[in-house]
C-alpha cells in the first residue's frame, strides 16, 4: 500500500480518442477503485473524459504541463496509448528537455499514420528525435523500423505502460492481446516490476502513465488486482523528478 509522501499528480483519463477500437474509456470507476486500494489517501485526481470531446487530448497535455510546473510528477491513468503522446508533450514543454520514453507494450505502436493514434504515437515521437525504448514488443516491426533497443541518452525518463505488455493469461482485459508464444520472457508482474526499477535506476522520473486497460473485455475477470499490482510498482519507484526544473534542465538534452 502506497504512502502519500511521493509528489504525484494523478490524472484520470477516461477517453480513447486515438483508438480504432473503443474500450479504454468509460472505466473511471474501475480506476478509482484500483487507485484507492493502492493509495487510500491519494490526492483528488484530475478527470478528463469523453464530455471534453476534441479538447480532451490537449487537456492531458495542459494538465501534465501544469503538474510539472507546480513541482509534481504526473501520473496518467487510463485512456488509450495515444494519450502518451500528449502527456509527454506537456512534460517536455514544462522541463524544456526531451526525456527518454521507456515504452512497455506488446505492440511497437510505430505504424505509419498521419494522425496521432494508439498504434502510431511512438513513430511520431521518434521522428521528433525522442529516444523511445520499447520493451516487451511481440508484434512484427514495420519494414525499415529498427527493432533493437536504442542507447539511453537522457537522465530524465518518462515511463509508459500499456497493460497488454503482460501475458494475456495474467491479464486478458485489453483491446489487442498478443500471446507470449516464442516471442520473449514471461511478462508477469515480477518481470514488469524489475524492468521498471531498471528503467529508473540512476535517473529521474518525470512522469508515468498506465493505459489501455479494458475491463469490459473480460467481464468475468477484469483484472483489478493485476492492474493494481502494476500501479503499486509505479507508485513505489524512486527518483521522482519533483519539479527541480532549473537543475535538471542543465543536465538534460534541451530542445
Amino acid at each position: 500500500m502506497h504512502e502519500s509522501g511521493n509528489r504525484w499528480a494523478v490524472i484520470l483519463c477516461d477517453v480513447d480518442a486515438g483508438s480504432i477500437k473503443s474500450g479504454p474509456s468509460n472505466v473511471r470507476d474501475h480506476w478509482l477503485s484500483v487507485l484507492t486500494a493502492q493509495w487510500p489517501d491519494h490526492p483528488p485526481p484530475l478527470f478528463i473524459d469523453r464530455r471534453h470531446g476534441q479538447i480532451a487530448a490537449r487537456l492531458v497535455e495542459s494538465y501534465c504541463f501544469a503538474a510539472v510546473t507546480a513541482g509534481l510528477t504526473p501520473l496518467v491513468l487510463g485512456g488509450d496509448h495515444a494519450t502518451t503522446y500528449f502527456a509527454y508533450s506537456g512534460v517536455r514543454q514544462a522541463i524544456k528537455a526531451m526525456p527518454d520514453l521507456i515504452h512497455f507494450d506488446a505492440h511497437h505502436d510505430a505504424w505509419p499514420a498521419e494522425n496521432i493514434t494508439n498504434y502510431s504515437f511512438a513513430r511520431h515521437l521518434r521522428r521528433q528525435g525522442v529516444v523511445v525504448d520499447s520493451i516487451g514488443v511481440r508484434e512484427r516491426w514495420p519494414s525499415g523500423m529498427p527493432s533493437r533497443r536504442p542507447a539511453r541518452e537522457s537522465e530524465l525518463v518518462y515511463l509508459s505502460i500499456d497493460v497488454d505488455v503482460l501475458d494475456p493469461q495474467i491479464l486478458s482485459a485489453v483491446s489487442f492481446p498478443v500471446p507470449i508464444g516464442n516471442h520473449g520472457p514471461n511478462t508477469n508482474l515480477e518481470w514488469l516490476g524489475n524492468q521498471l526499477n531498471d528503467a529508473v535506476d540512476g535517473r529521474r522520473l518525470v512522469a508515468a502513465d498506465i493505459v489501455e486497460w479494458v475491463p469490459m473485455a473480460a467481464p468475468d475477470d477484469p483484472g483489478d488486482d493485476v492492474v493494481g499490482g502494476v500501479l503499486s510498482s509505479v507508485l513505489q519507484l524512486p527518483g521522482l523528478y519533483g519539479g527541480d526544473v532549473t537543475n535538471q534542465n542543465a543536465r538534460s538534452h534541451a530542445h
